[in-house]
């Protein structure tokens, strides 16, 4: 899903307060060779989640099998 960004970006295009679709970022919590996560907070659902934003369109793909195994965990 391609997403509009607003100013005040780090180097993947978000910044502390700003949003990505539907999240509001609150911080950076970690960084790896393919993604960086935030904690955001969902404005519909009103919770706090994690928000994985990919760094390269080659490891979508790798992410949805990642998601698809983490789900079979119990």
């Amino acid at each position: 899903m391609a997403t509009a960004l607003t100013e005040g970006r780090d180097s993947l295009g978000v910044a502390d307060g700003r949003r990505i679709a539907k999240y509001a970022l609150r911080r950076e919590v970690g960084r790896g060779g393919t993604a960086v996560v935030y904690e955001a907070e969902d404005l519909e659902l009103r919770r706090r989640v994690a928000l994985k934003v990919i760094r390269e369109t080659e490891w979508v793909e790798r992410f949805h099998r990642e998601a698809r195994i983490a789900a079979q965990l119990r």
